[in-house]
């Protein structure tokens, strides 16, 4: 998907680098250099950021604190950063939003949505279709084994929530690589962080005052890691561009990722010209960078608090699954970043879940 921006970064197959080699190299542009020492230098963190780190722990392994800089890994890094920071260019590698993807969602979210204008949309997104046809024929949705062909039989056994789950799992699920090996681990994490943070915010909005948001709260939350997935690949891209044999250090992962991923998420919302609904929570989690702004949050933007909570309670299930540390503390770690009741009752309901597995 980014081969060709790639190869605009990194003109050369192989990047050999010698100790002399400075990564103030002239031919990167000044004007988009880094603090690179911002990479390797610990400094005083919040909670925020350590609770993101340790999930981090769980997608790229722990950090090797090597003393010796990795010099290709650093110039790699200052490339990626230059298109980051130039979201047009990823724009344009991206697959384009099928036009009638974001009618299709708009008309789902509304309690009222007429089904015929549904299925009329999704004749014209065959690709969208076929996911939608396969998932009404799954074992989970399918219990008399009668083969369904049509999307409007499709819809019928699948009522509003899982057509909705079919066309928009059927588009976002193309964006996550299936191809490099190296790629799989982390794609099958983050699509599956991905879908439990959509699937959150929606249980999490049911039980509020705003409920009938709740179709759109999925998509949002399954959106909000998209810029996860894209600066990863970029990243991994990038690496087999320049030398096959080297992966990228995963302190690059951590700091880039933390920088970018939720710019480059709504800036490719806006690019795909969703609904105002959507695209102003995932501005929101731009901005909100610490848990004690969440009270003033909830109170404006209910299903903006919703999200950041969903993405908060998702990466706890995904540790808690990898048994890293005991579920007590990791339960301590979550209270103390989310803010609603519903947020706390949801923990507190896996609390009590993980105890009955345990016995």
């Amino acid at each position: 998907m980014f081969k060709s921006l790639i190869k605009r970064l990194l003109p050369h197959s192989d990047v050999k680098l010698s100790n002399a080699t400075s990564v103030k190299d002239t031919s990167i542009e000044t004007s988009h250099s880094i603090d690179l020492n911002g990479y390797f230098v610990d400094s005083l963190v919040s909670p925020e950021q350590r609770y993101r780190d340790e999930f981090y722990d769980v997608l790229f392994g722990e950090v090797q604190h090597n003393k010796e800089q990795d010099e290709l890994s650093i110039q790699v890094a200052v490339k990626v950063e230059q298109v980051l920071k130039k979201p047009a260019l990823i724009l344009d590698a991206l697959p384009v939003l099928p036009a009638s993807l974001s009618k299709i969602v708009e008309h789902l979210g509304n309690d009222n949505f007429d089904a015929n204008v549904v299925i009329e949309l999704l004749k014209n997104e065959p690709m969208i279709a076929a996911k939608v046809i396969k998932l009404a024929n799954s074992s989970f949705y399918n219990r008399s084994n009668k083969e369904v062909t049509d999307i409007k039989s499709a819809f019928m056994q699948l009522g509003s929530y899982g057509l909705s789950k079919g066309v928009i799992d059927g588009f976002l699920s193309q964006l996550v690589p299936q191809s490099d090996v190296y790629f799989q681990h982390y794609g099958q994490l983050i699509w599956q962080h991905s879908l439990a943070t959509g699937a959150i915010a929606r249980e999490l909005i049911n039980h509020s005052h705003c409920s009938e948001q709740s179709q759109q709260a999925y998509l949002i939350g399954l959106i909000s890691n998209l810029g996860d997935i894209v600066i990863y690949q970029i990243m991994v891209e990038a690496f087999k561009y320049a030398h096959p044999d080297c992966l990228p250090d995963s302190r690059l992962f951590r700091q880039i990722i933390s920088r970018h991923s939720k710019r480059i998420t709504y800036v490719i919302a806006q690019n795909w010209r969703l609904p105002a609904s959507i695209l102003r929570p995932l501005e929101l989690q731009t901005k909100l960078k610490s848990a004690d702004k969440l009270a003033l949050v909830c109170g404006k933007y209910p299903v903006s608090c919703f999200i950041f909570e969903a993405r908060i309670i998702s990466k706890l299930q995904l540790r808690m699954d990898a048994n890293l540390t005991e579920f007590e503390a990791l339960k301590t770690q979550a209270l103390r970043l989310v803010h609603s009741e519903q947020a706390r009752s949801y923990i507190q309901e896996m609390a009590v879940a993980s105890v009955c597995e345990g016995s």
